[in-house]
C-alpha cells in the first residue's frame, strides 16, 4: 500500500542553521528509495513556489503543499488555491500601513514588494530577484495568499492585538515566515487543508500519511497525518503533539527516521 510523506523544508529537509540549500545525501538516497517503492513524496512548507530551492524543485517530488497550504501543485499544475480574499487582505494591509509596518504580498507565483519599502528591501537585499516591485496594489491584494512583515518581538504582539481587535478571527498568524517574518493569512488556511487535497488526489488514506516538521506551522500537518514526526530540533509544542520525535536535522535525524519507519 502506497504511503504519502509530507516534509517541511527549513529545519527538516534543510538545516536552517546552515546557508546550504542542498538536501543531505543520505536523505536524498532514502527519498529515492521510498519513491522507487511506490510511495508519494511531498514538500509541505510555508514558502511560496518562488522560494523553493532549485534542487528541491527538480528532485521529482509528487507534489508541493505551499504557502502553509494555500497553494497545492501536483505534477507541475496548480490543483488548489486558498486566497485571503480581497476584503481580508485589504483590511490587513491597511492596518499594517496605519501602524507603520512594511509588508510583502504573496500570491501563488509572485511576491509583491513596493519599491519605496526601504526596511523590507534592506532586509531582503540578497533576495531582490524574487520580488515584483511594479504592480497594482488592489490587484495584488485580490490575489494574496498571505502578507508578511518583519516586526520586533514587542511589535508582533501589538500587531496580533490590533488584528484581533480590528479584523477578528478571520485572520491568523505564523511566526515561522521567511527569515522569521510574521505571516498573516486567512484562518481557513492550514497545511492540513493542502494535505487533504493531496491525499484525495492520489487516493491515499489519512492513516497511510506521514508528516515531518519542526515549527509551530507544522502542528496542523502532524495532526492531519496518520503519523506525525517532530525533528529533534523542533519546538517543544510540536514535540508534545508528535507521535514520534527523531534526531536533529544536523545529525542525520531525518535519514535515520526514514530508515526506521520504512525498512528496506
Amino acid at each position: 500500500m502506497a504511503k504519502a510523506l509530507f516534509f517541511d523544508i527549513d529545519g527538516t529537509l534543510l538545516d536552517s542553521k546552515s546557508d546550504s540549500e542542498e538536501v543531505p545525501e543520505g536523505v536524498v538516497r532514502e527519498l529515492r528509495r521510498l519513491q522507487d517503492e511506490g510511495n508519494r513524496l511531498f514538500v509541505c512548507t510555508g514558502r511560496p513556489r518562488l522560494l523553493i530551492p532549485q534542487d528541491l524543485g527538480d528532485f521529482g517530488f509528487d507534489g508541493f503543499v505551499l504557502a502553509n497550504g494555500g497553494h497545492v501543485e501536483i505534477g507541475g499544475q496548480t490543483v488548489y488555491q486558498e486566497l485571503m480574499g480581497r476584503e481580508l487582505a485589504t483590511a490587513a494591509a491597511d492596518l499594517l500601513t496605519t501602524m507603520g509596518f512594511e509588508y510583502t504580498i504573496s500570491s501563488a507565483h509572485h511576491i509583491f514588494l513596493p519599491r519605496d519599502y526601504g526596511v523590507m528591501r534592506a532586509f531582503f537585499a540578497d533576495m531582490e530577484w524574487c520580488f515584483t516591485f511594479d504592480f497594482d496594489r488592489a490587484d495584488a491584494l485580490a490575489r494574496a495568499i498571505k502578507l508578511e512583515c518583519f516586526p520586533s518581538e514587542a511589535d508582533r504582539e501589538r500587531i496580533r492585538q490590533a488584528v484581533e481587535r480590528e479584523i477578528g478571527s478571520g485572520a491568523t498568524f505564523n511566526d515561522n515566515g521567511t527569515r522569521g517574518t510574521l505571516e498573516l493569512y486567512s484562518s481557513r488556511l492550514s497545511k492540513a487543508t493542502g494535505i487533504a487535497i493531496a491525499l484525495e488526489h492520489f487516493g491515499i488514506a489519512r492513516e497511510d500519511s506521514y508528516g515531518f516538521g519542526d515549527g509551530t506551522n507544522d502542528l496542523a500537518m502532524i495532526r492531519a497525518c496518520g503519523t506525525g514526526v517532530a525533528m529533534g530540533n523542533a519546538c517543544d509544542e510540536l514535540k508534545r503533539e508528535a507521535d514520534l520525535v527523531c534526531g536533529d536535522v544536523s545529525e542525520r535525524g531525518l535519514e535515520l527516521a526514514l530508515r526506521d519507519l520504512f525498512p528496506a
